[in-house]
């Protein structure tokens, strides 16, 4: 069994975040040194050139070196349409490789935060058989979180970040992006379009279901055709076409077995932010949209808790509540069709006036003319 870690970075901001905290958090011993023992295994930066030469003169990235081969596949972002149309293509390319060496991929984001712990429990569900892993990645504020997240470092070691679960889940806590507190179901703003849906257990973190997971891990080895990446990102319809058992993907549900969380800047917005109260009838329209697949719904109907203590009966009540509830949202009811109104009344139509008819006239006329002599 082999792993390829596949990251797509190019531009500034993205390479100093990867090599400044997502690599020693990646460097902590239960992510990429579990995954040391398995043959044959590396880490592909898909980037620019200049970026590669930066990369490598990175303490970071040396340190990593020691625990995995690394391997450099320039690409040219600025000839896309767009950035997720280079990401999609930069995935593709990785597939393709995965599934011609018999890989199982693991896709990461340059601004990605992953708890200790979290790759060694891709590992033992990969070694169980399991084709995908997908999980939750709450988004955090990039502005508050990278200044906390270096000064921790600097406080260690100056090499590896280790954060175990439930001490990420309390630094995430108190870090949550505007667009992840708007998911919260009792948001007064809660988002236009929600993917995500969060509810709070107050002091020991949240409920989580999501239509959206991100897929961490991939069997590319049992994966058939790759073609739905030619026009859709990872995350879309893609695990829904080549995994056809769905015992076989793995949704966590406990972020003591895996957590990871993204950044984005504080003033990124993903819907447009006005007071809204989350409603069954909104999140249905979501459901049955044209970016959320059956593979989507069936994952929202998995409660994952994202928690810092241990879990008791208040969690269980929850989840219990929230599933009554998500089934109900997501039953499919028709369209409201109104009545059409009553038909109007016939118009009457004059009745033809045939020759007897006009003999008839004649013949009064004539006889009214005698009549009057």
């Amino acid at each position: 069994m082999k792993f390829h870690i596949i990251m797509v970075v190019w531009g500034a901001s993205y390479v100093e975040t990867m090599v400044d905290v997502t690599i020693p958090m990646l460097l902590s011993a239960g992510n990429v040194p579990a995954l040391a023992q398995m043959p044959a295994s590396d880490i592909t930066f898909y980037t620019r050139p200049e970026e590669e030469k930066w990369m490598r003169a990175t303490p970071s990235v040396q340190r990593l070196a020691n625990f995995i081969d690394i391997r450099y596949v320039h690409i040219d972002p600025s000839i896309e349409t767009s950035k997720y149309v280079a990401m999609s293509k930069a995935h593709s390319a990785a597939a393709r490789r995965a599934q011609a060496e018999a890989a199982h991929a693991i896709i990461l984001a340059p601004d990605i935060l992953v708890a200790d712990g979290s790759l060694a429990s891709v590992l033992r569900l990969a070694q169980a058989g399991k084709r995908a892993v997908m999980t939750v990645g709450p988004r955090l504020d990039q502005e508050s979180t990278l200044p906390a997240l270096r000064a921790c470092l600097e406080s260690g070691d100056g090499e590896t970040l280790t954060l175990g679960p439930r001490t990420m889940v309390r630094f995430a806590l108190d870090h949550l992006h505007r667009e992840t507190r708007r998911a919260f179901f009792d948001s007064p703003e809660f988002s236009l379009y929600p993917t995500t849906c969060l509810w709070a257990v107050p002091g020991n973190g949240f409920l989580a279901r999501n239509f959206h997971l991100h897929p961490l891990m991939i069997d590319f080895s049992k994966t058939g055709c790759l073609s739905a990446l030619q026009r859709d990102t990872i995350d879309g319809d893609f695990i829904g076409h080549a995994v056809g058992r769905w015992q076989d993907i793995h949704v966590e549900t406990d972020s003591d077995n895996i957590l990871l969380c993204s950044l984005s800047p504080a003033d990124a917005t993903y819907s447009p932010v006005s007071p809204n109260i989350a409603s069954a009838d909104q999140l249905r329209g979501m459901a049955y949209s044209a970016v959320v697949n059956p593979l989507h719904r069936m994952f929202f109907m998995q409660a994952v808790r994202v928690h810092a203590e241990d879990i008791d009966e208040s969690w269980h009540l929850l989840e219990e509540e929230t599933g009554l509830w998500a089934f109900e949202a997501l039953r499919w009811e028709p369209p409201k069709v109104e009545p059409l109104p009553p038909p109007p009344p016939p118009v009457p139509v004059p009745r033809p006036r045939g020759m007897a008819y006009r003999l008839s006239r004649k013949w009064q006329k004539i006889r009214r003319k005698f009549q009057s002599a």
